[in-house]
C-alpha cells in the first residue's frame, strides 16, 4: 500500500515562490498517495491565485490571523494523519521528505534540523536563550526548536491546539509540549536554503515566545 501525506503549506504574500515550492514537491511525492493543502492567510498579493493555478487545495483566510492558526486551519482540514509542514518561501528542500516520513515510523514528531544559519548576533543570542529556557523546562536536548519543516501525526497535535500559539511560535510551542509530555522527537539534518522574499518575523516575536515559553513551563513543569 502507499503511504498517506498531507503537506500543508502556510503562506502570506508568498507569490515570488510558491508556484516554484509546489513544482518541487510532485516529483518527491509521487510514490505516496498524497494532498498539497496551501493555507492562505489573508494575502494582498497573488498568492491564492497561483497556488490554485498548480492544482492544489487552496483554504483562504479572509484576514491575516497568523502562522499557527494557518496551520490549524490545514491540520484541520488535512485528509490523512501523517501530516508535514514546510514553508512558502522556497527555505525547505522537497528532496528531505522522504526520510523525515520514513522516520515517523518510530517517532511521535519529526524535525528538519536545519544547518546554521547566518544571522546577526543579537538574533543568535535571542535564539539561544529561547532554546536553553525550553531544554531546561523539557530535561531534553533541543537542536533545532522552531524548524517550519516537520511532520507528525494529526490526531496528536490536535490534542494540542488550546496550546500551542496562533502565531509563529506555533513550531516552538509544539515542540515544548510533546517533549514534557514524553513524546518523542527525532531530529534529521536537512539543507536550509535563502528565502525567497522579506522575513515576517519582527523584532518583538522574540518576547512573544519567551512569554509562551514561560506559560508551557508553568502548564507542564
Amino acid at each position: 500500500m502507499q503511504e498517506s501525506l498531507s503537506v500543508l503549506i502556510p503562506a502570506f504574500n508568498e507569490a515570488a515562490s510558491i508556484a516554484a515550492v509546489i513544482r518541487r514537491l510532485r516529483p518527491v511525492l509521487q510514490h505516496y498517495e498524497y494532498e498539497i493543502i496551501v493555507v492562505d492567510d489573508g494575502s494582498s498579493d497573488d498568492t491564492p491565485a497561483l497556488a490554485l493555478a498548480e492544482g492544489v487545495r487552496v483554504l483562504q483566510h479572509s484576514r491575516n490571523r497568523g502562522y499557527g492558526a494557518s496551520l490549524k486551519t490545514g491540520i484541520v482540514a488535512a485528509r490523512f494523519d501523517n501530516v508535514l509542514i514546510m514553508d512558502a518561501d522556497g527555505t525547505y528542500p522537497a528532496e528531505a521528505i522522504p526520510p523525515i516520513v520514513a522516520a515517523l515510523e518510530k517517532s511521535d514528531m519529526v524535525v528538519g534540523m536545519r544547518a546554521k544559519e547566518n544571522m546577526p548576533l543579537s538574533k543568535r543570542l535571542a535564539k539561544g536563550i529561547l532554546r536553553r529556557l525550553a531544554q531546561h523546562i523539557t530535561s531534553q536536548k533541543i537542536p533545532d526548536m522552531n524548524s517550519g519543516m516537520r511532520a507528525f501525526r494529526r490526531k496528536l497535535v490536535t490534542r494540542y491546539f488550546s496550546v500551542v500559539s496562533d502565531r509563529f511560535s506555533f513550531t516552538t510551542t509544539l515542540t515544548v509540549a510533546l517533549l514534557s509530555d514524553n513524546y518523542v522527537v527525532t531530529y534529521l539534518p536537512i539543507e536550509y536554503h535563502q528565502r525567497t522574499g522579506k522575513s515576517k518575523i519582527v523584532p518583538w516575536d522574540f518576547f512573544n515566545f519567551m512569554t509562551l515559553i514561560l506559560r508551557l513551563s508553568m502548564l507542564f513543569n
